[in-house]
């Protein structure tokens, strides 16, 4: 329950721990949805494909250096808070319609933007955090995924910027020097 009987929390009210948790639970989420995205781009453009199971990738070693850092810090025992139960949605891929098919630029557009706004708010998400927090440990560990964050947003722009121009080259972000064309 927070201070206004709801059960919701704000992200003020929230400790480190919780915030660990959070950022766990929501790096596998966009993980899980990256490469489902993947999956379905996979016989439209096989480009974008790659770029989305590079970003789950990367989603994946965020959540593995998340829970590592959470070990170390707090046990073994990861808490359990879902994003929905913090009042202010933080990074969370979502699409009107969640039975798609890639089947024209239209809908590979909206894919991208959905990844782009995903990623800006992990960024922003970090970005709060360095902010607020005064562990060491924690404050060079958000800076280090808000940075990463970045990265994932100059590819997401770049690729955008592609689809727009009707050129279908991007470079996977498995190449880091296509993240800063």
């Amino acid at each position: 329950m927070n201070k206004k009987g709801g059960s919701m929390k704000t992200f003020a009210e929230l400790s480190p721990e919780e915030i660990l948790s959070l950022a766990i639970a929501i790096e596998a989420s966009n993980a899980e949805h990256y490469q489902e995205w993947a999956d379905r781009f996979q016989p439209f453009d096989t480009v974008v494909s790659r770029l989305l199971e590079d970003l789950a990738k990367e989603e994946e070693v965020h959540g593995k250096q998340l829970i590592d850092l959470y070990h170390s810090r707090f046990g073994k025992r990861i808490g359990k808070i879902k994003p929905e139960e913090v009042e202010r949605q933080i990074e969370r891929p979502a699409l009107p319609d969640n039975h798609f098919f890639v089947v024209d630029p239209d809908m590979a557009h909206n894919i991208l933007w959905a990844a782009l706004r995903t990623e800006l708010k992990a960024r922003e998400f970090y970005e709060r955090l360095t902010e607020q927090t005064k562990d060491k440990a924690l404050l060079k560990v958000y800076k280090m995924l808000a940075a990463f964050e970045e990265d994932h947003v100059q590819a997401l722009q770049n690729r955008l910027a592609h689809l727009k121009r009707g050129i279908n080259h991007a470079s996977p972000l498995t190449d880091k020097t296509a993240l800063h064309e």
